[in-house]
């Protein structure tokens, strides 16, 4: 099995200033209200709106991308290194890598839209719902639903993931929240292999928490 390991989930809004906090910069769009922080020394990079199965491949494309930011801790961001967090045949990810996004939805998948199915945008997989043939590939860390006040439904799953032998173990901390009122989707991934997630959680979990849409 994988690299299981305590962690601890903090709020999922950060609501006032936090030590350290110089060591961080904000990523925000302010047309949609919603921003998060990243170390200083991680890069970031907005993506074009038609790369949007390059972020997140399981989106159909009549799904709108309205916004999306890679953030990478090599400090080469791109969408080819977005693109390794779901491919499964890649070499380990030795450094943090994510990305942040805002979708308008519509049409039939507006209908058919669940918390369920959400979760299994960023990697085509519910971590809550592991099908039996591939249950050994998954453990669950931990999970998070948002806080009903929060005006946003969905929530925050951390979890390991062995997609072939060649990426291994690999640990992903993931947001997936819908606004009804407005038909927006919004994924926030990171990930990285299992060793790496554990030396980098304080970081990850800093940038994941930060994460606030303004209502």
């Amino acid at each position: 099995m994988g690299r299981l390991f305590r962690y601890a989930l903090g709020a999922l809004v950060l609501t006032g200033a936090a030590c350290g906090e110089s060591s961080y910069r904000f990523v925000a769009n302010g047309a949609e209200k919603t921003y998060m922080k990243v170390p200083r020394e991680w890069a970031t990079t907005e993506f074009e709106t038609e790369r949007l199965d390059r972020i997140d491949p399981t989106i159909p494309e009549d799904v709108e991308l309205i916004w999306s930011v890679a953030i990478d801790a090599s400090g080469q961001a791109s969408v080819d290194r977005v693109d390794e967090l779901t491919d499964f045949e890649a070499e380990p990810l030795e450094v943090p890598v994510g990305s942040v996004s805002v979708y308008q939805v519509q049409g039939n998948y507006l209908q058919n839209l669940s918390l369920a199915s959400a979760r299994s945008i960023p990697l085509g997989i519910d971590p809550l719902a592991v099908p039996d043939d591939v249950k050994d590939l998954v453990e669950l860390i931990a999970f998070q639903p948002l806080a009903p006040n929060d005006g946003l439904q969905g929530g925050r799953v951390i979890f390991n993931l062995r997609p072939s032998d060649i990426a291994g173990w690999r640990t992903y901390d993931v947001v997936t929240a819908f606004d009804q009122t407005r038909n927006r989707l919004y994924v926030l991934k990171v990930g990285c292999s299992a060793e790496c997630f554990e030396d980098n959680q304080v970081q990850i979990s800093d940038v994941v928490t930060s994460w606030k849409v303004d209502r």
